[in-house]
């Protein structure tokens, strides 16, 4: 997936860097060696570039906000910013108090921001 023109139709360099959708945010699939790289040949061609290194707040914040989702989906390149890949196991919980899921993860993500999103429509 690629980013939406930029005002007046200039495509950036990063344009041919892979983009994933992300709750409606565009994250570049790159790594920091990748992304300094492109900053620094942006720099040496003397063009501009916009980089973000976006924690999961900020994919959230533009799930709610579309107006920041917008100016999200208009950076250059938009990275994680570097937490490392974490995998849910609940048999700790399971071992020390008897817990077992009973919803799958993404069902709960889902009512859980559908909840929060009702109760906190007002800002």
């Amino acid at each position: 997936m690629t980013k939406p023109w930029k005002p007046g139709g200039k495509r950036s360099r990063t344009d041919a860097i892979e983009g994933f959708p992300v709750l409606g945010i565009v994250v570049n699939g790159v790594d920091y060696e990748t992304a300094v790289t492109e900053v620094i040949a942006a720099a040496s061609e003397g063009q501009p570039l916009s980089l973000s290194a976006l924690a999961v707040h900020g994919v959230m914040t533009g799930l709610l906000d579309g107006e920041h989702a917008h100016r999200l989906n208009h950076i250059d390149l938009v990275v994680p910013d570097g937490q490392p890949r974490r995998s849910l196991d609940e048999s700790r919980a399971a071992a020390a108090f008897g817990f077992e899921a009973v919803m799958p993860l993404e069902e709960g993500l889902r009512r859980t921001i559908e909840w929060w999103q009702t109760h906190n429509a007002s800002g």
